[in-house]
């Protein structure tokens, strides 16, 4: 089996696009047949990157994902034989006090399990001199984490082209590297809002911008060199094919997947999950959409807690229709910021709006975008046999930092959840209400497989 696969390791900025997905664009405008993959849990850059280039993205987490092997079955259930699998990563987690680049331990654990062509992506507006340190620094880490040598290095932020001349010879003194190019400082453009992205009448307009930026760069005669991408993806296109870890559901179940919005905050990965296990898959949207009639299983996929109120607030048919769903016997599943609506209340500062009063619960929103946690959830000492978890089974996720769950005594005890180190986090997890599962948690499914296919069988 042939894969292709470029890794572009990017340096990022807090407020800004990371000059990679100018790349990503550009590629997709030039008529590449891409697959899209994004390391970390960003909802905000995920849902950047499909609008940008159109199409679906897979959120790739070697530690979510619970073991190298269905690392590898989940990407080869997003890539493509026939196209550029461009694997955007951070480059690292932030420069050190003494301007230094250590490549993000995650990055390094993904290329590790994928191999593939490894392309950092540099912020140059220092001296050609700082700059070729800072690619010696990437150079030397990546042998000390054992990755092997960059296939080739970019640039960002350099202000023309004489610069980036000067950056050239300054790493021909130091080290054996192809430079593809640079994009030019007034080429960098702000982040758009993550509501603006998710709005479907303005999201255009949005990253029109953006789109304008990538095409600025397209038109610029020799300021990278694009046939590279592809010709260094093929030098790391073989690939050994793993069979999906678990068995296929002989009774293939319809699977009805409610969509928030025509993108996905959480990636493509709970889709390629159910195609996996052989499920029939019936997408739906929150405007105007259903709930298949003979469902064996609804889930209700992740969004922003305001937008999935006001769309199922709005919607009188899927109101009325989902909470007799979600209460009856055939397993249902609702996570992530799609969660909060279904409580009784939710607090935004001083405001106060009324919820869908599914469940018996409150929540306050923050104001600002938190960052998200990585964690694992455990059953409470008592768990239902009919529920998602049964005695110490555990199950991964990313936590949402942007609200929190309180007021919940009617429910039963809440799932334990702790970060990826193993330390508490003093949040309740989640709840297995009969079949029903209710969780602020985005659930991963390809971290436990055997316990989702029980679950959905």
């Amino acid at each position: 089996m042939e894969l292709r696969r470029l890794i572009i390791a990017c340096e990022g900025r807090k407020g800004e696009m990371p000059p990679s997905f100018l790349v990503a664009s550009v590629l997709h405008q030039r008529g590449y047949r891409l697959r899209l993959f994004l390391v970390g849990t960003d909802s905000h850059l995920a849902v950047l990157l499909q609008r940008l280039c159109e199409q679906e993205v897979t959120l790739l987490d070697p530690w979510l994902c619970g073991s190298p092997k269905n690392l590898r079955v989940l990407f080869q259930a997003g890539a493509d034989e026939q196209a550029l699998n461009l694997i955007l990563a951070p480059l690292s987690q932030g420069r050190l006090e003494e301007e230094k680049v250590h490549i993000d331990p995650l990055t390094a654990d993904v290329f590790r399990h994928l191999g593939g062509a490894f392309v950092p992506l540099i912020y140059g507006d220092g001296s050609s001199m700082v700059t070729a340190n800072l690619a010696q620094d990437v150079f030397r880490d990546a042998h000390r984490q054992e990755i092997g040598e960059p296939a080739a290095f970019l640039f960002a932020s350099l202000p023309n082209l004489r610069e980036y001349q000067l950056l050239e010879l300054e790493m021909g003194r130091r080290m054996p590297a192809l430079g593809l190019g640079f994009v030019p400082r007034h080429l960098e453009r702000p982040l758009p809002s993550l509501e603006a992205l998710l709005d479907g009448s303005s999201w255009r307009s949005s990253i029109l911008p953006l789109r304008a930026a990538a095409a600025q760069l397209e038109s610029l005669s020799g300021q990278i060199g694009w046939p590279f991408f592809s010709a260094l993806a093929s030098y790391c296109r073989f690939w050994e094919e793993s069979p999906f870890p678990v068995e296929p559901l002989p009774a293939r179940p319809l699977v009805t997947l409610l969509r928030p919005d025509d993108v996905d905050l959480a990636g493509n990965s709970w889709s390629l999950f159910l195609k996996g296990l052989g499920c029939r898959v019936v997408e739906s949207p929150l405007t105007g959409g259903r709930i298949a009639e003979r469902s064996d299983a609804i889930i209700l996929l992740p969004g922003m807690a305001r937008r999935v109120l006001l769309l199922m607030a709005t919607d009188t048919g899927l109101r009325s229709q989902f909470p007799l769903a979600f209460k009856g016997t055939s397993p249902s599943l609702v996570m992530g910021g799609s969660l909060p609506p279904m409580g009784k209340k939710l607090f935004f500062g001083e405001n106060i709006v009324r919820g869908l009063g599914v469940l018996p619960f409150e929540t306050a929103l923050k104001e600002s975008e938190s960052l998200s946690c990585r964690a694992e959830a455990a059953p409470p000492g008592l768990a239902d046999d009919r529920g998602l978890l049964r005695g110490k089974e555990r199950v991964r996720g990313w936590m949402p930092g942007n609200f929190k769950i309180r007021g919940a005594v009617d429910l039963p005890e809440p799932w334990s959840v702790s970060d990826e180190k193993g330390n508490p986090i003093p949040l309740p997890g989640g709840w297995s209400l009969g079949a029903a599962v209710a969780t602020p948690l985005v659930l991963e499914p390809w971290s436990q497989p055997a316990i989702f296919r029980r679950w959905l069988s």
